[in-house]
């Protein structure tokens, strides 16, 4: 059995060499060209490739889950997630598109700080440091993906399945780039919607349609369907998932990659297309799985986690289980590939290169150099974090989307929407958002209470609009007692 599972992943991963080989040949020289595609990239790809690297493993095995245990009311979590990244491309994508090939940016601390004034670096170091804290811990939540998976259905233990799912990921990021990520993406997609629309139609045809499955759900459920069962709380909470999109890395830094800011109304149409199709297969897949597990305790592992693979595990042969498997790893490569290249250009642009060495002459080549070296470091971090830490996939997930959101999300709306923003509340934003996640979550009645994201996010925006209020005054104090000192400089009775 294991065997024919392991072909349809063997085809796969020989189908993902050569198209690495293929982009890799035609891959733009230079910075641009490994973290940006050289800003040449297609809009379709670049839109498919957003809407798979935003949702990754979570979408297969966090969002069914949700929809299993909760039922229709988690179509609300959706919505939130799928409306927020139609407003941030159709909003945020020309403005970032545009910013950043005019000022010559290849990363989003870049296009942050070229704003500001940051003469010591400060704001740049701040920036990056949430960054690199926020996504090691998203790439770190892939891999453990990557690794239910390899338990599930090739029974490796979860350390093995981390060490393996890494040095995939680890391989794919260090031979490639940006345009064989965002290549590979829109295979990744086909894949994706092939499993997320198969299962459902194949569990419809075996159960004798969608009717008998629906009222076989009721008979146990009553209140599954309903989409009134949800508190207020809840239903914010599914919402706020939303407010992480502004501050999405992987998915920012694709919007920089294309020369046509024009191009974004119909890559929305493109990228929301495919977000709903795949949503809806999720969904379909966690709420029909209610016929094969009525509970919990009887989904493989007794884990509701495990409810994607163990549904395909009860209605697939083989060698179909094998092309599941493959679906998980191409969330994964496309979300955890995205980040650590984020990641990587933040080392070695943002704090190597313009923040302790900003005076030394370094080629392209060696920068890109030194970019692969740090994949290997973050990729290792990222194994050590998964092996050491004893945290759930979930948890992983939400911890990082959460400190992305509210630590990037509302420094980088102020940057492009309030003209009054200063480096002093941009800062004081971005420090904010991150604080208040890691101790929300770290203290058990706060993050009981609510999602860490909403009030991290809130207090973020607020930090800036109060820092940057401050800022102003003090510089405005400054200017006056400058000008002030001139004056007496040149008429000494006026002290």
């Amino acid at each position: 059995m294991e065997v024919q599972i392991l072909i349809p992943f063997f085809i796969y991963l020989l189908v993902l060499l050569v198209v690495s080989l293929y982009t890799s040949r035609n891959q733009p020289k230079g910075m641009d060209g490994f973290f940006l595609g050289g800003r040449k990239m297609s809009p379709f790809i670049i839109s498919v490739s957003s809407a798979v690297a935003s949702r990754g493993s979570w979408l297969l095995l966090g969002f069914t889950t949700q929809a299993y245990i909760m039922g229709l009311p988690a179509i609300w979590m959706a919505v939130g997630f799928v409306l927020s990244e139609f407003l941030v491309f159709l909003f945020l994508g020309p403005a970032l598109c545009k910013y950043s090939a005019d000022h010559n940016c290849h990363t989003l601390t870049d296009v942050i700080v070229s704003r500001f004034k940051d003469e010591n670096h400060s704001l740049r170091i701040v920036i990056s440091l949430a960054l690199l804290t926020f996504l090691i811990s998203f790439v770190t939540s892939q891999l453990a993906g990557g690794s239910r998976a390899l338990y599930a259905f090739l029974g490796l233990s979860a350390t093995n399945g981390i060490i393996i799912t890494g040095v995939i990921v680890f391989l794919f990021v260090f031979f490639g780039g940006f345009k064989t990520l965002s290549y590979s993406d829109v295979l990744h997609a086909f894949i994706i919607l092939v499993v997320l629309v198969g299962l459902p139609v194949i569990m419809f045809a075996r159960k004798e349609g969608f009717e008998e499955i629906h009222a076989d759900i009721l008979l146990v459920h009553p209140e599954f369907f309903n989409l009134k069962t949800l508190s207020f709380g809840a239903l914010l909470g599914f919402f706020s998932i939303g407010l992480g999109s502004p501050g999405n890395a992987q998915v920012l830094v694709k919007f920089m990659s294309v020369n046509k800011p024009a191009m974004f109304p119909r890559m929305t149409l493109v990228n929301v297309t495919t977000n709903i199709l795949m949503v809806s297969g999720a969904l379909f897949i966690g709420l029909y799985a209610r016929v094969y597990f009525p509970e919990a305790d009887s989904i493989p592992g007794a884990d509701a986690q495990n409810v994607y693979i163990g549904l395909a595990g009860e209605i697939l042969p083989p060698l179909l289980l094998g092309v599941v498997m493959v679906s998980v790893f191409a969330a994964v490569l496309s979300v955890a590939g995205s980040q650590v290249l984020v990641a990587a250009s933040t080392v070695i642009n943002d704090l190597y290169k313009k923040t302790f060495n900003p005076y030394m002459e370094l080629s392209e080549a060696t920068l890109i150099l030194y970019s692969r070296i740090s994949v290997v470091v973050l990729i290792y971090l990222a194994i050590l974090a998964g092996t050491i830490i004893e945290t759930d996939f979930s948890e992983f997930v939400l911890f990082g989307w959460a400190g992305l959101g509210a630590s990037i999300g509302p420094a980088i709306i102020s940057t492009f929407i309030w003209k009054d923003t200063t480096r002093g509340g941009i800062k004081a934003g971005v420090i904010t958002g991150a604080f208040t996640v890691i101790v929300w979550k770290n203290l058990p009645f706060l993050s009981d209470l609510m999602y860490e994201l909403i009030p991290a996010f809130i207090l973020a925006s607020l930090a800036i609009w109060v820092g940057s209020k401050v800022d102003k005054k003090l510089m405005l104090r400054k200017y006056n007692r400058k000008a002030r000192y001139e004056d007496i400089k040149r008429d000494p009775f006026l002290g």
